[in-house]
């Protein structure tokens, strides 16, 4: 037997171990620690490009930029891909095609690299006509179309699947599916940021707030401008209504809810001259000073004289007689005094 340093051994087991590990690559075509995943999901991993739909040999592609990420979900052959839009064979196609798909799609600029995702519940090609053809959705997506052209988009369809016929479905049941396409169109928003969207929640405008520089340069579009004044007032100016919209007008009066106490005393009261007299509790009894008053044109005058709330006035007179249970400073004395109010 001959000697072998240390040092040898060691690298020939560790080329052959190489070795190994090339082979079982090669023949798998993947690393023997990354499974390929063949089942489940079609969405995007949100913590990597490459995934199941995406990437059905498993090999994970890390990305940095949206750009790469959208260019990585658009080469996939399981999208559904319409291009030339011009042409109005290939419109037929995707009306044919979408009219009763659900699911989850993505509009693309070929020219800018900027896109725009959605989602629709009652048929893709009710999207694509609103978005594309028709200009009538997202403020952003409607210059580009304009600016662009037709022909300067894709329409891409991410991931769709189609309603059973058969079965029948509550309001509840209809309420959770659109809430759930709705979480899958937010995750990829989260996922690839497109510059189109408006809004990054699926849940609509509440809680968005405009940035400064949007508030802005919506100031400076109207400053100075009364057109926007004029079209609002000439919007029923001459007009007259049929018998029926007068009927249909009356019968949603009828339908209305009665008016609260409270609301018809706002109503009675809010111009209506005002006494204010001055009282003193004399053996637990409220004993009203008739010598001395003063008078105010309305409601709203008394309350800055007083510096309260109208609703402490008409709490007074509905529910204490027109007492005013807690004392007042009353400007014209400069004194605090309990205070009585009547009606004129």
């Amino acid at each position: 037997d001959i000697a072998c340093p240390t040092w040898l051994y060691l690298s020939v087991l560790t080329l052959m171990t190489n070795s190994i590990f090339k082979a079982q690559t090669s023949v798998f075509g993947h690393k023997p620690s990354h499974k390929p995943q063949t089942s489940g999901s079609y969405r995007p991993n949100l913590a990597y490009t490459g995934v199941s739909r995406l990437n059905p040999g498993g090999r994970r592609h890390y990305s940095n930029t949206a750009h790469s990420k959208i260019h990585s979900l658009m080469v996939n052959e399981r999208i559904i891909s319409f291009d030339n839009l011009n042409d109005e064979t290939v419109r037929a196609v995707i009306k044919n095609t979408t009219r009763d798909m659900i699911g989850i799609y993505l509009i693309y600029n070929k020219l800018t690299g900027n896109y725009y995702i959605g989602s629709s519940y009652k048929g893709i090609y009710r999207r694509f006509a609103k978005h594309l053809l028709y200009l009538n959705t997202n403020i952003i997506l409607k210059n580009a179309v304009s600016k662009y052209g037709l022909d300067g988009f894709k329409f891409l369809i991410i991931e769709h699947w189609y309603e059973d016929p058969q079965k029948v479905q509550s309001p509840e049941d209809l309420r959770s599916e659109r809430d759930k396409l709705l979480k899958i169109e937010e995750q990829y928003i989260e996922q690839f940021c497109p510059k189109y969207n408006i809004l990054t929640k699926t849940s609509g405008p509440s809680g968005y707030k405009h940035t400064e520089e949007t508030r802005q340069k919506m100031r400076d579009a109207w400053k100075g401008n009364s057109s926007r004044l004029e079209f609002i007032t000439n919007l029923n100016k001459g007009k007259t209504m049929s018998e029926e919209q007068r009927n249909k007008l009356r019968e949603v009066a009828l339908k209305r809810p009665p008016m609260s106490e409270e609301t018809r005393l706002k109503c009675v009261t809010g111009n209506i001259p005002v006494r204010l007299y001055f009282y003193e509790i004399v053996n637990k009894e409220k004993v009203i000073d008739k010598s001395q008053f003063f008078v105010y044109s309305s409601m709203k005058e008394l309350t800055i004289e007083l510096g309260c709330g109208r609703k402490t006035l008409y709490r007074a007179i509905k529910h204490h007689n027109g007492f005013i249970p807690t004392m007042k400073f009353v400007a014209n004395i400069g004194e605090k005094k309990y205070c009585y109010i009547e009606l004129i």
